[in-house]
């Protein structure tokens, strides 16, 4: 809410278009669920990331890209010390993969960026900054070529990790389905990491909504007392949300108190309208909602294994059955031939 905050600070408030934001909170320290099968043995393991992928995916998207990914050949790395264990030449690499995405976009009369980093700023990155507030992802082919980067920020207070500076060799990464595949690895660290929030950023909405994200409006707050520089600001963020959005602009997000900044619902009553924030814990809502599904799959399946062990004696007693007539038969028969 911080427009709000630029509000009271008299920032003029600029809106940005939506974010793609995933909420996380509901599968933080869930406890992994063992599935069995017909013949009571564990079936398969459902951790906090299989979780996600079952209730915020569509089935049609529920593809293993990472796994597909690697079982080619292929890498994934997550890198939190010196960046240098991606590649020994990674300040070089990670500054050509974010000119592939940029200067695409450009090439698409989409926005262009406000800053062009130059490899120094990834060594900095890499040497500077805690490893507890940044990681490295990246892709790498079997070849060892780097096809794709994105720099995972961690805003641990918060609860936000934040996808930025990526970068994606479209030409090799498109056939590996490489952007999914970031998409994805992004987020299952973030699950991983106990983040309630991952921030995916405003472009390129529609697949990251496929991955389990929500649109989120965003706004920015500015000052100055130039009415050109005024203008100039409000026609930037218009053209930027005209070039960078893809589908529907509204927020699609449901909120509860946690979402918002301790006190400031409090504050600014309107909000609970405006923004229809729930008066329960959405994360705990969604848990009870899993444990009572869960509930009922159970039963289910000790209902089918029931009916199987069932089925099972019922042909053990018929083969039995058939066995001891076949006997009697034939004791029969050897008592007429011996008369």
């Amino acid at each position: 809410m911080e427009p709000y905050a630029c509000q009271d600070a008299h920032f003029l408030n600029l809106p940005l278009g939506p974010s793609s934001i995933a909420d996380l909170r509901p599968y933080i320290n869930i406890k992994p669920r063992e599935v069995k099968g017909n013949s009571g043995g564990v079936e398969r393991i459902v951790d906090a990331y299989e979780r996600f992928k079952l209730h915020a995916l569509r089935r049609s998207k529920r593809r293993p890209y990472e796994k597909n990914f690697e079982n080619k050949g292929h890498k994934i790395h997550l890198v939190h010390g010196d960046f240098s264990e991606f590649d020994s030449k990674y300040a070089e690499h990670l500054h050509d993969l974010w000119y592939h995405i940029a200067g695409k976009r450009v090439g698409q009369g989409e926005a262009a960026t406000l800053l062009t980093p130059k490899p120094k700023m990834f060594e900095i990155l890499s040497k500077e900054l805690s490893p507890r507030s940044r990681s490295l992802l990246g892709l790498k082919l079997k070849n060892n070529v780097p096809i794709g980067s994105a720099i995972l920020f961690r805003f641990q207070k918060a609860g936000l990790l934040t996808s930025d500076i990526q970068g994606l060799n479209h030409e090799l990464a498109r056939p590996q389905k490489g952007y999914f595949v970031m998409l994805y690895a992004a987020i299952r660290h973030a699950i991983e990491s106990k983040m309630k929030w991952v921030d995916m950023g405003p472009t390129t909405a529609e697949p990251k909504v496929d991955a389990g994200c929500s649109v989120v409006s965003t706004r920015g707050g500015y000052h100055t007392r130039s009415i050109l520089l005024r203008a100039a600001l409000k026609r930037g963020a218009n053209d930027f949300r005209k070039t960078n959005q893809s589908g529907s602009s509204e927020s699609d997000m449901k909120y509860d108190e946690e979402c918002f900044q301790p006190g400031l619902l409090d504050d600014i009553p309107t909000l609970r309208n405006r923004f229809k924030v729930s008066e329960v814990n959405l994360a705990e809502q969604t848990r009870k909602k899993w444990a009572e599904q869960d509930r009922i799959e159970d039963e289910k399946a000790q209902e089918r294994r029931k009916k199987k062990a069932a089925k099972k004696a019922e042909l053990k007693r018929k083969k039995a059955e058939k066995k001891r007539r076949k006997k009697e038969e034939k004791a029969r028969k050897k008592k007429i031939v011996m008369k």
